[in-house]
């Protein structure tokens, strides 16, 4: 099995597939975009990527292709400890002035760098920042990335555990073109949709209302506005629904002929962070 993933070598989804799926071939890919594509084309079996953070809330990149991914279903959720480290060339933090990451490792780790007068640089993801610092070999210049990319890329160690808190867990979700399994009806569960809402008053009440009239947990909403517009508003909506179970199903057909569009991700395994 193959599995695309954002970043090079040494990336934390690099990580995240080791460990999660051993036996894969995990098969790095340069963008969200190209990592999707890769499934999409059949280059790759699944892509395992990030989706939100427990600091830096949700991972910019992939939630601007949600409206394209109508042949996708997500097949698992993983919850992943993230341990940020300080790496560069330099034999002490003192000597670092700016350091390089991806936007989100960035933020997560705001608060070590404000206090240590540390410039941020936004880089395409963790390892390739911590292979530009081995590259420059400039003691002014550090990274935030793993311990394994530091240890690839020949860097020293600067610093562990750098994140604004202690617990810093990101979650993955593994998106597969291929239709998963049906689960037993009483597994706990999310169903994913990403849906637009008719151009009227209350429209986006009566999608939600059809979930609350089946009891059903609405676990996340989020909402976007299409490029171009100030106003064309679609949703991404996380629920505790197992489709198994009749009523929750019923619930999702119904949610469907009220939407303008509606695209499910599918139903897949509930895990504890």
């Amino acid at each position: 099995m193959k599995i695309a993933f954002q970043g090079i070598e040494g990336a934390y989804s690099h990580g995240a597939v080791a460990a999660l799926y051993p036996e894969a071939t995990p098969q790095p890919q340069p963008s969200f975009e190209r990592a999707i594509s890769a499934v999409a084309s059949g280059m790759a079996d699944g892509a395992l990527l990030p989706f939100e953070n427990i600091l830096a809330g949700r991972v910019s990149g992939l939630h601007g292709l949600l409206s394209e991914m109508g042949q996708f279903y997500i097949h698992r959720e993983h919850y992943v400890k993230i341990e940020h480290c300080l790496v560069g060339t330099a034999q002490t933090i003192v000597d670092v002035k700016t350091v390089y990451s991806h936007p989100q490792a960035l933020a997560q780790c705001q608060h070590y760098l404000t206090n240590n007068g540390i410039l941020a640089a936004p880089y395409a993801d963790t390892a390739a920042a911590a292979q530009y610092i081995a590259q420059k070999a400039d003691p002014s210049l550090g990274a935030i990335s793993s311990a394994k990319a530091a240890e690839l890329y020949g860097l020293n160690i600067l610093a562990r555990g750098i994140a604004n808190q202690h617990e810093n867990l990101t979650r993955f979700l593994l998106w597969q073109t291929v239709v998963p399994e049906p689960l037993s009806a009483d597994v706990a569960a999310v169903t994913s949709v990403y849906f637009s809402v008719k151009n009227k008053i209350n429209a986006l009440y009566e999608v939600l209302s059809v979930f609350a009239e089946q009891n059903l947990n609405l676990l996340k909403i989020e909402s976007y506005v299409a490029p171009g517009t100030f106003d064309h508003a679609s949703f991404y909506l996380e629920i505790e629904a197992n489709t198994q179970n009749p009523p929750h199903r019923i619930a999702l057909e119904k949610a469907a002929k009220v939407c303008d569009t509606f695209i499910s991700f599918g139903c897949y395994p509930k895990q504890r962070p």
